[in-house]
This record gives C-alpha cells, structure tokens and sequence, in this order.
C-alpha cells in the first residue's frame, strides 16, 4: 500500500495521523491499530509525513481558489515576480529544490478532494465547500 492509499485507510478507520516537529508521526485512535497498519505506516513514515506536510501548506491557501501553476511553482521553490502586465506570479522552482516533491502536493490534493477546474485561460484548484467555513 502506497502512502496515499495508507492515509486514506487511517481516515476511513478513524486513525488521525499528524506530523510532529521532532520528525516523528503521531497516531491517534480510538482503538487498537493492527500490526499490519502499524507496520505499513512505519514502512511509508518519510512519504505520509510528506503528503501531511503538503496537506497542512495547501489547506489555508485554498480558503480562494488558486491557480494551479503558481501553487505547485511556490510548493517547488519558485519566486514570485512581477510580469509586464503588472501581475505577480510565481516563476521557477523545480520539482526537489527545496526539498519538496511535486508528488507529495499532488496526493495532498487528492487527500483534500480539492478539485481543478479551467477558468479565465488556465487552471484552477478549489476546496470543496464542507472545508469552507
């Protein structure tokens, strides 16, 4: 099981995953949580903490909807500049160069049900309204 599908397992059993600063993962439940869960959360600690990272930095940005390529060009590192329209926009940033995987941020996504949509030339990702409050 990969760490995507491991995240969506723990929450569909009611397990609350958390990264702590230390590095370490923090697992709650109100039970007891298998062997084999156990065992597959410690095997894809370095991924899950990823995508929990990814969740808790995409999760406020989306309070409006945001343009795709300047949320993934800012999760990678790019910069943010002013265009000759008077716009700013985010330049730059490969996947890696500030130690953040384009991977991680895109099973955030999934994670958040947060959807794409196109409007006015290019494209967008939005929260879903029950997150909105």
């Amino acid at each position: 099981m990969d760490a995507d599908a491991l995240i969506a397992r723990c929450d569909d059993l009611g397990v609350t995953l958390s990264p702590l600063p230390s590095g370490m993962l923090r697992v709650r439940c109100n039970g007891e949580i298998s062997e084999s869960l156990r065992s597959a959360l410690r095997d894809n600690k370095a991924e899950v903490l990823a995508i929990l990272a990814a969740m808790e930095w995409l999760k406020p940005r989306l309070a409006e909807p945001q343009r795709i390529a300047d949320l993934i060009s800012e999760w990678c590192g790019g910069t943010r500049v002013l265009g000759r329209d008077g716009v700013e926009r985010w330049e730059g940033g490969r996947d890696g160069t500030n130690s953040h995987d384009i991977d991680a941020l895109l099973a955030a996504r999934w994670q958040l049900n947060v959807y794409a949509y196109w409007a006015d030339d290019c494209s967008w990702w939005e929260m879903p309204e029950e997150w909105e409050q």
